[in-house]
């Protein structure tokens, strides 16, 4: 069989023209900056410092306290430990006023709202406990929750983590008890206690998974006790306080303004920084 060579297509041709100089043009674009000026006399880094500081998110709202006018590009060395911020310039009565505002909401005001759900906590722990109720996904002395949106970690005492421990610790004696009378001999734990019989074992076992409901109401009575003790910290009246749903229930409202605070603050600092930079003269003086 002959082969034939099939012939490549020619390359397209395309034609040079020159373009007249009458139509090209170099387009000039202009940006336009934002500069903050005092009357007619642009405002420097010097002048600007010298401008009042007040905070313009409020500490306990998270709410704007007056009208964002842009924030300026100028930090110095402190401002490496403050974490995402701006540096407002802002209006209070007709008072130019200049604020360094934080990205995060986690101020004294805020850390001290969790610490109150936190007291909660410890108190709701323990009613949970008296009524015979454990945590999903607990992790010894630290129980996590989320309420409204709020998520958070507490320590729970260690009588709550004992009555927890109480059944599991008398499942096992009776689980042994059976495993001794089914099979008539000795058990591990036998020879390790060095009893002589299984009859003393046996009478051991049920001497000790007898003693369980006096166990259970002895570390009730600790956990009501601490119980009280978290209520009184977390300034709630132990007499009023009986149940993990009255509790809850106020840790629901606390967490109600947690949120509303973090929403607030979020919707600020993106006030701030939507409304852009303004420019300040670098040079120290006053033009």
């Amino acid at each position: 069989m002959v082969r034939t060579a099939t012939k490549k297509k020619p390359e397209p041709v395309v034609e040079q023209v020159a373009l007249p100089i009458d139509d090209a043009t170099v387009q000039e674009r202009q940006v336009a900056i934002r500069v903050l000026t005092l009357g007619t006399r642009q405002i420097t880094q010097t002048l600007y410092r010298q401008i009042v500081e007040e905070d313009v998110i409020d500490g306990e709202t998270g709410c704007l306290r007056g009208s964002i006018w842009g924030w300026v590009n100028l930090h110095d060395k402190d401002c490496d430990e403050l974490g995402g911020h701006h540096h407002v310039i802002w209006e209070d009565n007709e008072q130019l006023k200049r604020s360094c505002s934080l990205f995060s909401c986690r101020n004294d005001y805020y850390k001290g709202l969790m610490s109150e759900l936190a007291r909660m906590s410890v108190a709701y722990a323990c009613f949970v406990a008296l009524a015979n109720k454990k945590f999903p996904g607990q992790e010894d002395n630290v129980i996590h929750l989320t309420i409204k949106g709020v998520h958070m970690s507490a320590h729970i005492p260690r009588e709550v983590v004992d009555l927890w421990q109480i059944p599991g610790k008398f499942n096992h004696f009776r689980r042994e008890l059976a495993d001794v009378q089914a099979k008539g001999h000795e058990s591990d734990f036998m020879r390790f206690r060095k009893l002589t019989s299984v009859e003393e074992r046996v009478k051991d076992l049920q001497s000790t998974i007898a003693l369980e409901p006096e166990r259970v109401a002895s570390a009730k009575q600790q956990v009501m006790e601490q119980a009280r003790d978290a209520l009184k910290v977390a300034s709630l009246d132990p007499v009023l306080y009986t149940s993990h749903d009255q509790i809850y229930a106020k840790m629901e409202t606390l967490a109600d303004e947690i949120a509303t605070f973090e929403q607030n603050w979020k919707k600020s600092y993106k006030a701030i920084k939507d409304a852009g930079q303004l420019f300040v003269a670098v040079s120290g003086v006053w033009k």
